[in-house]
């Protein structure tokens, strides 16, 4: 594969709707499916290159820059070498990053909504050095350890050239600058920008359960779900899982952090590296770091 372009999150920065834009992109050969896992997982690995291409990518579209959206790859420390491994020191980063102490509230509130967290926010940091010793708790529960992007882009820089890397600010440039943003992002893929995109998407809105009772049905075993397992092949399960979840939630407006304890997070856990990364990207990140002005 030639002209590979990965976002690598962070989770909770907009990967979602950035998704759901450029995949309207006639110039792009955008996976099928965001967040594909195959440099998490280690069985679709093993698959090989191969099987990733053939299975992530429109056939027929290999003149195109293919792009995977996948936030896991960020953080997960054995990513960088699986991606050297595979592709080269060729392949092009895109990286969103979002204030870090907001990003593991808004974590934290999709594992509350998904009933694999029963701690208060306060309590879960406290206890996040200890929970995150096994995979679950990793993928679930490392809600400031995925916040450290300086250490994480380290890690990238140790098998590519920071030249390969354009790096955005959540809050600054998709939030409120999504056009601009993505005019940039076809400029560092070499496409045209296309005016037709679409910018009116929505992407991981907070939610809230409809029916405890379908809730519990979804997401523990049972005989119905042993029978579906039967009757329905994994692939289509996997396509409709979320559209089952989706359908027994409805948007309610998302909680915030208040402002002094997000400015606690900052101090006492995310000051440093967000110091070491302003020198490594070259941005201010004020917005982070103080209050915003009254």
């Amino acid at each position: 594969m030639k002209n590979v372009f990965l976002v690598l999150g962070a989770q909770k920065a907009g990967t979602t709707t950035l998704y759901k834009i450029l995949e309207q992109h006639p110039e792009i050969n955008c996976a099928t499916k965001k967040e594909t896992k195959f440099f998490i997982d280690e069985e679709l690995y093993q698959r090989g290159l191969d099987y990733y291409q053939t299975s992530f990518f429109t056939p027929g579209k290999e003149e195109l820059p293919y792009l995977d959206i996948d936030p896991g790859l960020l953080y997960f420390d054995f990513a960088p070498q699986r991606i050297y491994d595979a592709l080269g020191e060729n392949v092009k980063f895109i990286v969103v990053l979002r204030d870090p102490a907001l990003r593991a509230y808004s974590h934290f509130t999709m594992e509350r909504f998904r009933q694999k967290e029963n701690l208060s926010f306060e309590d879960a940091v406290a206890t996040e050095a200890e929970r995150i010793t096994t995979r679950e708790g990793n993928l679930r529960h490392s809600y400031t350890s995925r916040g450290f992007y300086y250490r994480q882009i380290q890690r990238y820089l140790a098998f590519f050239p920071l030249e390969n890397f354009r790096f955005f600010v959540f809050e600054e440039d998709l939030a409120n600058n999504t056009a601009t943003l993505v005019e940039s992002l076809c400029s560092f893929m070499g496409i045209n920008f296309d005016p037709q995109l679409s910018f009116e998407v929505k992407s991981n809105q907070s939610r809230a359960v409809r029916s405890e009772l379908a809730d519990q049905v979804l997401r523990n075993p049972n005989l119905l779900k042993s029978l579906i397992k039967q009757l329905i092949p994994l692939r289509l399960r996997r396509k409709l899982r979320p559209k089952m979840y989706q359908l027994n939630s409805v948007a309610k407006a998302a909680k915030t952090l208040p402002e002094e304890q997000r400015l606690s997070l900052i101090k006492n856990h995310f000051l440093e590296d967000i110091k070491q990364l302003e020198q490594l990207i070259g941005r201010d990140l004020s917005i982070w770091k103080n209050s915003p002005p009254q």
